[in-house]
């Protein structure tokens, strides 16, 4: 169908009386129609704003403004509007229709050929724009221009035409990291945020102190509102370790669009945090500017162009794996076998690894011979480790087992590297000869094992670096191990894994009541909302849904915030 055909349709049918048929070309045209698709998602945004509360001092601000403004330039304003609310009108016409691009399809419109919007200005150096402790959000405060109204006075911060587009970097420091750590983490957010600047189209707020915030008690996503930033971008320092966090939060609803962390290895080269970097950015661009169907429409394309690197080819395999797109790589043979040819034969071991875990679980027999081979003869023990892993959906397959077996007795990688908690090659294939249910017996066996460290006796119940036997369920002996694990560790890490799993188990009221007292007090807000989740099990005490009430619209960490209200709902994640 052409763009007036589209456009029929629109007009003359309510959402609930468009067939199968007609949802369908609609969706066919808005991906390849750029135009209509940009028109239809202008209107979204147009239409899912709310009316902004009126500011005490709007009719000052008006007088000034019209006051100070050059003729010329007032005019161009008036005919910019005209043009705008004729757009808005012609977009109208997609009101209300619930189809699936629409719902797969971020609010955002690209702009990629916009300049990004002036920076905000920068307050006197006083508090800082929330006046939570040190461990709480806080607006990064590295250097920035501080643009002025005329007369002197600062520009209010309502002044500046901010949207959807406009992401809000907040940073959260930690007192109890050292000074490597806090050195990385320098690193990680100075290369973030010049990764960040280049992106086209995409205003970043960073840098200033904003006046109009500075007594503030609002939580970092309120101001975030306040100022029409469409989203957050979290960073902080794990566990107090050399280590950067990358969460990127939608303002409105306070959900997270992704979320990307680091551990940091002494050996990493700069060209390596810029790589982490660039990551941050992508991820960032990819949810505020761009539409689904572009980005798996670049993914794909960047896959199978073998002119690019092999990392930068397996770094957007991941991107047509995420939720439900599983079958865009299961039934795309092209794509197979491109990340196959680059699991054997890259030159780069991280790539090849990349290839390995990308295709993982996918049981097309296409990619037996090349992991066989990979685990035989690959020379970077993390490769082979990844094939393996990957060869435990093929165990029935002619040969499979056998080589399986072999690995497990004959890989040269007999020692862990370390106490914990990476396997050997050894360790990888034995696993995968395993069936689910052994498995699961196993990592009950792990968890009661006081012997092992914590975390790999809690690895055991929340990662399975195949993807086969999760989720596993605690008898009430194993749950009682994990509650001691979390509940005596002061690792935040430790803690939070216990609590999430604790949380899984059948309730019990000392597990609550720990978990009110976490959700109340503890410094880390990892582990805060851990405990908010577990408490969903326990909303009929009328002491938890105060407690939860409290936390969803008090607690520092919009993360916190979020949890606490999915657990009010009963939709512990």
């Amino acid at each position: 169908m052409n763009c007036l055909e589209i456009n029929r349709i629109l007009d003359t049918h309510a959402p609930e009386e468009l067939s199968t048929g007609q949802k369908q070309a609609v969706e066919l045209h808005f991906a390849s129609c750029e135009t209509c698709r940009d028109a239809w998602m202008s209107y979204r945004e147009i239409a899912a704003e709310t009316l902004p509360r009126t500011p005490r001092d709007l009719r000052v601000r008006i007088a000034a403004a019209i006051a100070a403004r050059a003729p010329a330039e007032a005019g161009g304003r008036r005919r910019s509007l005209l043009l705008g609310g004729l757009f808005a009108i012609g977009a109208a016409v997609a009101a209300g229709i619930a189809l699936q691009v629409t719902e797969r399809t971020p609010d955002p419109v690209r702009r990629s050929d916009e300049s990004p919007q002036p920076a905000l200005p920068a307050a006197p150096d006083t508090a800082p724009v929330t006046d939570a402790p040190a461990t709480a959000l806080r607006v990064d405060a590295s250097a920035g221009a501080s643009p002025e109204l005329r007369g002197g006075t600062a520009a209010n911060a309502s002044a500046f035409a901010l949207d959807a587009h406009s992401i809000m970097v907040v940073t959260v420091p930690d007192p109890r990291a050292d000074e490597r750590a806090i050195a990385e983490f320098a690193e990680c957010r100075a290369r973030i945020l010049e990764q960040l600047r280049a992106v086209p189209g995409l205003n970043v707020i960073a840098g200033e102190r904003v006046s109009a915030f500075d007594a503030s008690k609002l939580p970092a996503e309120e101001i975030a509102r306040e100022l029409g930033a469409g989203s957050i971008l979290l960073l902080k320092i794990m566990e107090h370790q050399a280590s950067c966090s990358a969460t990127h939060v939608d303002t409105k609803s306070g959900d997270e669009r992704s979320s990307i962390m680091v551990f940091v290895d002494p050996k990493w080269q700069p060209e390596r945090w810029a790589q982490f970097a660039a990551t941050v950015a992508a991820s960032v661009r990819d949810a505020t500017l761009k539409d689904s169907l572009t980005v798996l429409s670049d993914a794909e394309a960047t896959v199978l162009n073998a002119a690019l690197g092999d990392a930068e080819r397996m770094g957007a395999l991941f991107k047509l794996r995420r939720g439900t797109t599983q079958s865009l790589v299961a039934n795309n043979s092209a794509i197979i076998a491109a990340a196959a040819q680059i699991g054997m034969l890259s030159r780069d071991a991280r790539a090849r690894e990349g290839a390995w875990l990308g295709l993982r679980g996918l049981r097309d027999p296409y990619l037996v011979e090349p992991l066989l081979q990979s685990l035989a003869n690959d020379a970077v023990e993390s490769v082979r480790r990844a094939a393996a892993y990957d060869l435990a959906y093929f165990v029935d397959e002619p040969g499979v087992r056998d080589a399986l077996a072999r690995a497990a007795a004959e890989d040269p990688s007999a020692q862990r590297a370390s106490p914990c908690c990476i396997p050997t090659v050894r360790e990888a294939a034995a696993r995968s000869l395993l069936s689910d249910q052994e498995l699961r017996d196993l990592a009950l066996a792990t968890v009661m094992n006081d012997a092992l460290p914590d975390r790999e006796r809690l690895q055991a119940l929340t990662f399975s670096p195949d993807g086969r036997a999760l989720p596993i369920a605690l008898t009430e002996e194993a749950a009682r191990s994990v509650f001691d694990i979390g509940r005596r560790s002061a690792d935040a890490g430790i803690r939070t894994q216990a609590w999430y799993s604790v949380g899984r188990a059948s309730p019990q009221p000392e597990f609550a009541q720990a978990f009110l007292q976490d959700l109340a007090s503890h410094s880390a807000d990892n582990v805060r909302g851990a405990a908010a989740t577990g408490l969903a099990h326990y909303l009929d005490d009328a002491g938890v849904r105060t407690a939860l009430e409290r936390a969803s619209a008090e607690d520092s960490s919009p993360d916190v915030r979020l949890r606490a209200r999915n657990a009010l709902e009963g939709a512990a994640r």
